[in-house]
Formats: structure tokens, sequence, C-alpha cells
């Protein structure tokens, strides 16, 4: 096995102009669900509901011909051993952050792909941080990615990761992964 604990990588300009092309669309047509400041995000953004059920015959094809072959090269497996279990997309708006979480709970790997660059915004990952502790390791090894337009990162979902207030609208597609083997 060689499963990757962080892996950045760049998507193609077709696919990230499909992506922005679909959030906006989804934006304008689907009712969103409003941040919220309890844990995960400020109260300044938006997100869509997971994409898996939007009914959308465009993006579900994208999904099968582009997103699980690109996330299932990412991981080092076929595709049928990927399951795209989340999809998301995040509008942080002005003052958008995200508290320090893993998603640990919930799936196996995250994916990220940044839809706009941002002066702020950089998404933190900490290699020894425990969710909800702090040790004396806790910020010794860390990795901040920023937020540029066309970027992605893949990540262990046992990483605790934070992103830091944004100054303007920061716009992420987010991929919750569960492994079959």
């Amino acid at each position: 096995m060689d499963f990757p604990l962080l892996k950045t990588f760049k998507l193609d300009p077709h696919s990230i102009n499909f992506l922005i092309r679909k959030c906006n669309q989804y934006f304008k047509e689907c009712p969103t669900i409003p941040a919220e400041n309890k844990f995960y995000i400020s109260d300044t953004g938006q997100f869509t509901h997971n994409l898996v059920d939007w009914d959308d015959k465009e993006y579900k094809q994208f999904v099968k011909d582009i997103l699980l072959d690109n996330i299932a090269g990412l991981l080092n497996l076929s595709p049928e051993k990927v399951d795209l279990y989340f999809q998301h997309i995040f509008d942080y708006k002005e003052g958008g952050y995200v508290k320090p979480h893993n998603h640990a709970h919930v799936e196996d790997f995250v994916v990220i792909i940044y839809l706009n660059t941002c002066d702020k915004g950089k998404t933190t990952f900490y290699f020894n941080k425990e969710q909800f502790h702090d040790t004396p390791r806790s910020n010794q090894t860390k990795v901040e990615i920023s937020p540029i337009k066309g970027n992605g990162v893949c990540f262990s979902s046992l990483l605790v990761h934070e992103a830091e207030l944004t100054s303007e609208s920061k716009k992420i597609f987010v991929v919750g992964v569960r492994i079959n083997l």
C-alpha cells in the first residue's frame, strides 16, 4: 500500500473551469446551507448540499469520467476501490475561516481543490496535533497551503487542519473519500 498523508497537485484548467461554472450554477439555482460558527466555518459563508445527490447529468458525468480517475490516481488505487462519499463547494466569503478539525469520523481521505486565488485563507495541516487537544508537539510540524486557483491537496482524514481568516471570497471544492479495500 502507498497511501499519502498529504499530497499536493494541480488540476487541469478545463476541469477547474467546469467546477467554477457548476459552482455558479448551483449557487444560482439550488438552496445552499449557511455557514455556522459552532465548529467548522464562520457565519459569513455558504456551502452546497452534498453534490452526490445533485441531479445534474453533466456534473455526474464529470465525476464519473474525470474526477474519480484523478482521485484514484492520487491514492494509487483503481477507481472501483474509491467512493467519492461527500462532494461540496464552499464559499467562505469575506471573514470566513475554519476551526481546527479532522474528518476521521466520516471518511478516509479528503481532497480540496481551490477554485480561486486568495491573498489570505491558507489551509494549515498539523502533523502532530490531536483534535481538541494541544500537546508540546502540536505546532511543531505543520504545512501551510495557499489558496491558488487550480491547486489541490489530498490528505488523510486523520490530519487536523484549519483555514485562516480570509478577507475575500474563497471558494473550494471538497471531496470526502472512502476506500473500499
